[in-house]
C-alpha cells in the first residue's frame, strides 16, 4: 500500500454530500485527547477552587471583629451604663455627706454637753476639795492627824473625838471617791471625743474619694 493510498483511508476525500467521513480511530484519538484535557482542567479547576475556598479561609481568620467603638448602639449603651454608675455614685455621695453632716452636728453638740459636764465636774471637784479642807481642819481641831487619821495626843482619846473622827473618816472616803469619779468621767469623756475625731476622719476621707471617682466619671460621660 503506497502513502497516498494511507492517507486516503485516515483522511478520505469529501463525499457527493459534502461531509467528509471521519475515521474511527480518528475519533477515537480525538476523544481521549479531549477527554484528557478535560480531566486535567476539571483538575486544575478543582484546585484552584480549594485554594480559593483555603484563601477564603484565612482571609476570615484574618477578619478582626468589629470594634464595640465601632457601634453607635454599643457606645449608647456604654455612655447609659456610665451616666447610671455616676448617678448611683453621687447618690451615694449625698448619703455620705448628709452623714457627714450629722455626725458634725452630733460632735458640736456633744462637744457642747462635754463642756458643759467638765464645768460641772470641776465645780463639783473644788466643791469637794473645800469640803476636803474643812473636815481636814476639823480633823485638826478634834486632835487628830488627816493623813494617817490617828490621834496627835493620846490624852484628848476620848468617846467625842472618837465619833468625830469616825464621822470624819467616812466623809473623806466619800470626797476621795467622788474626786475619782470626777476623774473617770472626764477621762471617758476625751476618750469618746477622740473617737468621734477618728471616725469624722475617716467619713472625710471617705467623702474625699467619692468627690474624686464621681468627678472621673463626669469627665468620662
Amino acid at each position: 500500500m503506497s502513502c497516498w493510498d494511507a492517507k486516503q483511508i485516515l483522511w478520505p476525500s469529501r463525499m457527493s454530500s459534502g461531509q467528509t467521513r471521519i475515521p474511527v480511530s480518528y475519533r477515537r484519538e480525538q476523544s481521549s485527547k479531549q477527554n484528557s484535557s478535560s480531566s486535567h482542567t476539571a483538575g486544575q479547576t478543582n484546585h484552584e477552587q480549594r485554594n480559593l475556598s483555603g484563601n477564603s479561609k484565612i482571609l476570615a481568620r484574618n477578619i478582626k471583629p468589629i470594634s464595640r467603638k465601632n457601634s453607635s448602639n454599643d457606645i449608647e449603651e456604654e455612655n447609659q451604663h456610665l451616666k447610671s454608675e455616676l448617678a448611683a455614685h453621687e447618690e451615694r455621695l449625698i448619703k455620705m455627706e448628709e452623714r457627714l453632716m450629722k455626725l458634725e452636728q452630733e460632735k458640736v453638740e456633744n462637744e457642747s454637753s462635754l463642756k458643759e459636764n467638765v464645768a460641772d465636774l470641776e465645780k463639783t471637784k473644788e466643791a469637794a476639795e473645800k469640803n476636803l479642807d474643812i473636815y481636814h481642819k476639823k480633823l485638826l481641831k478634834c486632835n487628830i492627824d488627816p493623813v494617817s487619821l490617828n490621834t496627835l495626843n493620846a490624852e484628848m482619846n476620848n468617846e467625842e473625838i472618837t465619833r468625830k473622827s469616825a464621822e470624819a473618816q467616812v466623809a473623806v472616803q466619800k470626797l476621795k471617791e467622788t474626786l475619782a469619779g470626777v476623774d473617770v468621767q472626764t477621762s471617758n469623756y476625751i476618750t469618746n471625743i477622740q473617737e468621734m475625731n477618728l471616725k469624722l476622719d475617716v467619713l472625710e476621707k471617705q467623702l474625699n474619694e467619692m468627690s474624686d471617682s464621681a468627678a472621673a466619671l463626669q469627665e468620662i460621660t
